[in-house]
């Protein structure tokens, strides 16, 4: 039988509005009532943790998830052979 000791869980996500943060709250409430003990810490990497090209991504992000038609021509731009080309110089 495998011991349950308390763990340290470690939460990389992103504030970006879609539930995120609640769902590693969730997990780590699961966590520590199969694991007494328990410690977590949620951080997020891109807006508070991530250099900042990266950390304006979530304002991005939000007000892409408003406007799907623009969500569609920047998917359809850079999913493309020419971008990788360009993204991998």
């Amino acid at each position: 039988q495998q011991s349950k000791t308390g763990l340290k869980v470690l939460f990389l996500s992103s504030d970006t509005g879609g539930g995120h943060r609640a769902s590693a709250e969730s997990l780590a409430k699961q966590f520590q009532l199969l694991f007494p003990g328990t410690t977590y810490s949620v951080n997020d990497m891109v807006e508070k943790e991530g250099i900042p090209i990266y950390s304006s991504l979530v304002s991005y992000y939000k007000h892409l998830s408003a406007h799907p038609a623009q969500w569609k021509i920047l998917y359809e731009v850079t999913n493309s052979r020419a971008f990788e080309n360009f993204a991998d110089a």
